[in-house]
């Protein structure tokens, strides 16, 4: 029973492809018969205007069908396919071949093993100084699973390279803590910036105000490069009058750290100084921690753990429903003064100053004309952004991404974990986010590198005119040669005398 129920099932099925086969016949062949003035029939125009869709404009069928159906139709009759479609996108293999050689020749720099105790490196001459030490980079790979939550991505193949490339930046200039700091736009070229620790100061006089390096502005050092491959370079410590005229214009940066910048008021620098001060406008405004994992120590300008070391009261990680709010979140770096510094330089005690006032009493006069914020304060607490008009809105928007249940922990049942992804974005500075997730937050730039305002171009108007003088102001006549020598003999002989006067 069942094998006569299986045989006819097989042959119903046979019976329906069958059918469908002769349909699809009856259709080709009614579409082989539809034929134009010039022999062309319509089956083979629907092959080749398909093909060409398929194979170059996969992504824009629909409105190219038009243009290529009639561009198929009239090749070679007045037109040409090629002038209007660009249809050939492949390479020759040599051509092909020698690009492919190319980047691998680049690629595999980054595998390069370091050479051993008695082998000298390829091309480099014998050298008693140790290989430099390399210092701690970020796991821009596991990073980047993070970032995908605030649309921030560059792909597995474009984040290992990064993640390579800044191995072999910490193997070439031994400096520690390197991450990835983001990506800045540019209309030319793109910047990929890499944040580290270095301990060696450029050389040159710097000026009075100067931070040195690893405090201040100068807490970290920056490398750039407009591709991994590239070698990275080091960006120019940063200096208060960068800091000063960085906040006075707003220009769109192009990939040349050489490029002058004409602007008004004038910025008197190059592109990389412009922007090694808005790295650190960025930096400080937008560094910001779990509140509850810190707090101010006793000098209030300094920052501690929430623990002390040696203290054996565990510090209770915040759950990620506990960091989904805006009021759980503080800024961790001292905000910028107006100087271009982070701390106050002791003003000069001017030599007329009155009794008492000394060093402390201008330096209390100083900090009260530019205060400073206090340390850890809420990003809730921040200015709103004017959005339009007299619409504001706050500065940060904080949100849970991603699965916002709550389970018991695996090993201990005391605990509980969530598996979402918490983002904190900022609107003062577009581009800059902050993550947390299972108690680790770390926080990415991708933008153009330009805090958000309404207005986008502060001119500096040139000084105002000064009125002409009034009545006050008699004007006299040019006085010639003749009439000089007469006012001087006249000086000479006030009473007339026998002094000749010539009448002119």
């Amino acid at each position: 029973m069942a094998t006569a129920e299986h045989h006819k099932a097989h042959h119903g099925s046979n019976a329906l492809g069958g059918t469908h086969v002769k349909q699809y016949e009856n259709l080709k062949t009614l579409l082989k018969n539809a034929k134009s003035t010039n022999g062309q029939d319509l089956y083979a125009h629907l092959q080749e205007v398909f093909k060409k869709l398929i194979l170059h404009y996969p992504d824009q069928a629909l409105d190219k069908l038009e243009e290529v159906s009639f561009l198929v139709k009239h090749n070679g009759s007045g037109y040409k396919i090629n002038d209007y479609l660009v249809l050939e996108e492949r390479k020759e293999y040599d051509q092909l071949s020698a690009s492919q050689k190319q980047y691998l020749e680049k690629l595999v720099t980054f595998f390069r093993k370091p050479p051993a105790e008695n082998e000298e490196e390829e091309g480099a001459g014998a050298s008693d100084e140790p290989p430099a030490a390399t210092g701690n980079v970020s796991d821009l790979m596991n990073d980047s699973k993070i970032f995908e939550w605030a649309g921030i991505g560059f792909g597995e193949v474009e984040s290992y390279r990064i993640l390579k490339s800044l191995k072999k930046l910490a193997l070439d200039t031994g400096a520690g803590n390197i991450r990835f700091f983001g990506k800045i736009h540019g209309t030319q070229s793109d910047y990929y910036i890499a944040e580290g620790q270095e301990g060696t100061e450029d050389e040159g006089e710097k000026p009075e105000d100067f931070e040195a390096r690893g405090t201040g502005v100068n807490k970290f050092v920056y490398w750039v490069t407009n591709n991994v491959f590239d070698k990275w370079i080091k960006l120019p410590d940063l200096l208060p009058k960068d800091i000063r005229a960085a906040r006075q214009v707003k220009v769109l940066f192009t990939g040349n750290l050489d490029r002058l910048i004409y602007t008004n008021p004038y910025f008197f620098g190059q592109e990389k100084h412009y922007l090694r001060a808005q790295i650190a406008r960025i930096y400080h405004s937008t560094n910001v921690v779990p509140a509850s994992l810190y707090k101010v120590s006793e000098d209030p300008k300094e920052i501690e753990d929430a623990t002390p070391e040696g203290d054996e009261t565990e510090v209770r990680i915040p759950s990620t429903h506990d960091m989904a709010q805006s009021k759980s979140w503080a800024h961790y770096s001292q905000s910028i003064l107006n100087a271009g510094r982070i701390t106050h330089m002791q003003p000069p005690v001017p030599a007329d100053a009155k009794d008492g006032e000394d060093e402390e009493y201008f330096m209390k006069k100083l900090e009260e004309s530019d205060p400073t914020e206090k340390r850890l304060k809420l990003i809730s607490q921040d200015s709103p952004v004017n959005v339009a008009g007299n619409a504001k809105h706050p500065a940060w928007i904080v949100k849970l991404m991603g699965d916002k249940n709550v389970y018991q922990h695996q090993t201990n049942p005391k605990k509980t974990v969530n598996y979402g992804v918490v983002v904190v974005r900022s609107l003062q500075w577009p581009g800059s986010f902050t993550f947390y997730s299972q108690g680790r937050y770390l926080s990415i730039y991708v933008g153009n590198g330009l805090k958000y305002e309404t207005q986008s171009y502060y001119p500096v108007h040139p000084p105002m005119i000064l009125d002409d003088p009034g009545n006050e102001w008699i004007e006299q006549p040019e006085p010639t040669p003749l009439f000089e020598e007469v006012v001087v003999q006249q000086e000479e002989n006030p009473d007339g005398g026998n002094a000749e006067q010539e009448e002119y």
